[in-house]
């Protein structure tokens, strides 16, 4: 008999969850979910490692994984308290300032984006629809580059 995803307590109010078991191709899915696929724009190249784990390794600028509103709606969590985790490796160098790791973009309103700086920073920002200030987040200091993180953080209030 098949256990359902959130049967599983360790499962239970997870709003997003992308394993890429795919290892191939421009799709990948959010096992979290019942339908939403999610898109990779700009062809990322797939790696398989030597755990024989697929990663996706993105440019920061133009390589991105895309779905819609509609599918993302559970991850309008500007006000809520939330955690998020998973794998990241840190790449220096290159044009930009800094590079996306996740995002929700819906600039001004209710969006939110994790970027990591040539400086070492790591920063979450949120976007607010209205209040006294329209965007709030928090940062963290001394990463190091070309290595692999476990990265997790959480918010819950205004502290992050």
């Amino acid at each position: 008999m098949a256990v359902h995803y959130d049967a599983l307590d360790i499962n239970r109010n997870i709003a997003l969850d992308l394993p890429y078991r795919e290892g191939i191709g421009t799709r990948t899915e959010d096992i979290a979910r019942r339908d939403p696929l999610f898109t990779l724009v700009n062809t990322p190249p797939w790696t398989t490692l030597d755990s024989h784990l697929n990663v996706l390794s993105f440019d920061g600028a133009t390589e991105y994984v895309w779905a819609s509103g509609a599918d993302t709606a559970l991850l309008d969590f500007t006000s809520a308290p939330y955690s998020i985790c998973g794998w990241i490796f840190l790449t220096s160098g290159g044009t930009h300032d800094s590079q996306d790791l996740l995002s929700r973009f819906v600039l001004s309103t209710n969006g939110w984006e994790l970027y990591s700086y040539t400086n070492g920073i790591i920063t979450m920002r949120h976007h607010h629809a209205a209040g006294a200030t329209l965007r709030t987040g928090f940062y963290s200091t001394g990463w190091a580059f070309n290595t692999w993180y476990f990265l997790a953080l959480s918010r819950t209030g205004t502290s992050g």
